[in-house]
């Protein structure tokens, strides 16, 4: 197994990652290296025979992410079934920094609320009668898409849910460097357009959408909610943002104000 710069943490880590990679001989020390806190709820012998088991499920352990710090660290690892778990392990502030709690959770917790789904023909919403749209604002990157939904927005009086600042509250977390960011954007955005339709209210998304199937998705919502789904793309309106931005704006405003039940029909 790669070895890491040394925390005290990620030493007891890498211990518990031992014990689920299946080592020879692991888990002697246990008694040694599990806190008074820990065996007096789960007693070494115990914790070695149900690590020892898992590692049935883990061996060899791969491990696919690290976060470490002076007195927690967590490892990411692949389960057999191509799932990821985290484990996470937290010691004692001082020598001999033995093990305080340490766990495995599958990466996506099983009591989150369930995903949202691609299709929202048969979902349950509450009925709301309303003349809100779902404004869709799609385009490549520096094609002025982002300009002209805000400046529709402000226009419309309805907030604007854009994919660049959303990721962008991210960074500070490690968003840059997340698997699929554009997809873990679309699942805020699709949360929030729920919340604005079934509050009667509109809102409108900046989004790359270059997949028909996310297109067809927040259409699926709009009609389900029984709201409008106007959207700035080649299968509704598209605009020449070369030509100057208050003709651009004068097109989207006319197409987003058009009557709601005309876009219904789109």
């Amino acid at each position: 197994m790669h070895r890491f710069a040394a925390s005290p943490a990620l030493a007891r880590l890498e211990w518990v990652l031992d014990g689920l990679d299946g080592k020879p001989g692991w888990g002697a020390d246990a008694s040694d290296v599990l806190a008074a806190a820990f065996t007096a709820v789960v007693t070494p012998e115990r914790y070695v025979e149900v690590t020892r088991g898992r590692a049935a499920d883990y061996a060899p352990v791969v491990v696919v992410g690290l976060d470490v710090g002076e007195t927690t660290a967590r490892a990411r690892i692949r389960h057999h079934d191509g799932t990821v778990d985290v484990v996470s392990c937290v010691v004692e502030a001082a020598r001999p920094y033995r093990i305080v709690s340490t766990w495995v959770t599958g990466l996506v917790p099983t009591d989150l609320a369930p995903r949202l789904p691609a299709d929202f023909t048969d979902y349950d919403l509450p009925s709301v009668a309303t003349d809100a749209r779902l404004v869709v604002f799609s385009g490549l990157p520096g094609s002025g898409k982002s300009t002209l939904a805000d400046a529709a927005g402000a226009e419309l009086g309805i907030p604007v849910f854009a994919t660049d600042w959303l990721l962008g509250a991210l960074t500070p977390f490690g968003g840059r460097h997340f698997e699929a960011p554009l997809a873990m954007a679309e699942e805020v955005l699709t949360t929030l357009a729920l919340r604005q339709l079934v509050a009667g209210q509109s809102v409108i998304l900046d989004h790359p959408t270059e997949r028909v199937a996310t297109r067809d998705r927040w259409r699926s919502l709009a009609r389900r909610a029984g709201a409008s789904f106007p959207s700035w793309h080649g299968e509704a309106l598209s605009v020449d943002t070369v030509r100057p931005r208050e003709r651009s704006l004068a097109a989207v405003m006319r197409y987003i104000t058009a009557s709601p039940r005309d876009q219904l029909s789109r």
